[in-house]
Order: C-alpha cells, then structure tokens, then sequence
C-alpha cells in the first residue's frame, strides 16, 4: 500500500524569509555574557557596529551584546553607552569610533582593552580587587591604564590625546609614538613630573594624572599635564555624561 506526503504550500512572502533565514550567515553580535560582557544600554542618532575590521557597518541597537574584536561608531550629534558586567560604563561621543579588544571580567581577573580611534570617550570604571587587573584605554598617540576611576579621553583631529581625569589616577604613556619610531628602552618606573612639563618623543614616559588633572600626548610624542580648571569640566558632553552616571545611580563628579 503506498503511502503519500502531503506538503504544506507556503506563500510567497514565508517561502522567501524561510530560505533567506536558512542562507543568512552566523549572527555577529554576542547574544550571551560569556560571549562578551559588554552590552548597549543607551543610542541616540547614528549609531552603529561593525564585528571586525573588514566588516559591514550595521545599526546598532540597545540590550544588544558585543563581542570582543568589533567596532562601534557615531555620527554627528550621536552618542553610545555599553556597560561591563562589573558595572563598569563606556560612552561614546558625537562622531567618535573605537574597537573593543579583548575583555575578561571574572573573580580572577580582569582585562579591558579598548582603542579609540577617533573623537571621544567617557569611561566610569568600578573597583576591583582582583590581582589582575589590566585596563587600558589606547590611541594613536597614548596609552592610558586604568583601575576604579572616571576620565574622558579625547582624540583630536591632529592626532593629540588628551585625558582628563575626574576621579582616581590614571598612568599615561606615549608609547604608540616611541614604538612608531626608534625603541629606546623604558625607564621602567612611573615618575611623577611637576606640571606644567613637557617630555620628548625620544624616551618613553607615563605620567599618572590624578583628581582634576589633564595628560596631553602631542602627535609628536611629548607629554604634558596640567590641572583643569572649570571651563574644562563644563559643556554638552560632559553635561550629558554627569546625567547619565547619575541615572545609573552613580556619583556625580
């Protein structure tokens, strides 16, 4: 006796979402903690995210996850916030683009690398206990390492970095500029320099800028800190900053 199988006709528009959605590729974004602990807590304006270097530039949305190794950017009068399981917060400013390194963030350990490749950032990081404890902030032009803090690093179009610090310490160096050119070998110590001072390209040196103080690193590699004054903790972004930290019930600074 023979059997038959009768096969459910689909309409046209099902059929098309059925076989796109088997074809699409493996989705981009982590969906999971242990895939990468950062995720979108806040977007205004364009923004958007790319998985990798070579990779599509797609809208990026809140509650959405990011893996380690992507890209996120902004356009004019546009702003992110990614938060770490830890608490720890990021933002992103108006026309600003950075890349998310590698992240780790467990009773052990904690690892946070991230490079601003343009404009701005604003980071409010919690403490940590843990004896590996590595976060850094990278640019063109600096390195800024970090533990429980708050600071703001801007990146300008000539390629100086400037960071200034709110709350905490944060050790400075110019060492993407050295390692641009000649390696001298590092003094291996951190050295408080009294500011105003100025430092040359041709050693490597990390300054630590502590409550209201300002690390600047020049295209050409020198150095300088400064104190802030009022005009320099004043403004939209900085507003907009101190308005977010207070509605995530964090200190305002």
């Amino acid at each position: 006796m023979n059997s038959s199988v009768r096969l459910r006709r689909l309409p046209p528009a099902l059929l098309v979402l059925a076989l796109s959605g088997l074809a699409a590729p493996a989705p981009v974004l982590a969906k999971k903690a242990e895939d990468s602990p950062a995720m979108v807590t806040f977007v205004k304006g364009m923004v958007e995210l790319a998985a990798g270097d070579d990779a599509a530039w797609k809208p990026l949305a809140q509650k959405v996850r990011v893996a380690a190794g992507a890209l996120v950017r902004t356009g004019e009068k546009s702003f992110a916030e990614l938060v770490f399981t830890d608490g720890t917060v990021l933002r992103l400013g108006p026309k600003s683009r950075f890349k998310l390194g590698a992240v780790t963030i467990n009773k052990d350990a904690r690892t946070l690398d991230v490079r601003l490749m343009l404009g701005r950032l604003w980071m409010n990081v919690t403490q940590s206990l843990v004896k590996d404890n590595k976060l850094n902030v990278r640019s063109k032009t600096a390195v800024a390492g970090v533990r429980g803090t708050v600071f703001a690093v801007d990146l300008a179009e000539d390629d100086s970095t400037l960071v200034r610090v709110l709350e905490g310490s944060v050790a400075v160096n110019n060492g993407p500029v050295v390692e641009a050119g000649a390696k001298p070998e590092p003094r291996g110590k951190r050295e408080e320099v009294p500011f105003p001072s100025e430092i040359s390209k041709k050693e490597w040196m990390e300054l630590i800028a502590g409550r209201l103080e300002a690390v600047r690193v020049t295209a050409a590699g020198e150095v300088s800190k400064t104190t802030l004054s009022d005009k320099d903790l004043t403004g939209e972004w900085e507003d907009w900053n101190r308005k977010r930290d207070s509605s995530l019930g964090r200190k305002k600074k």
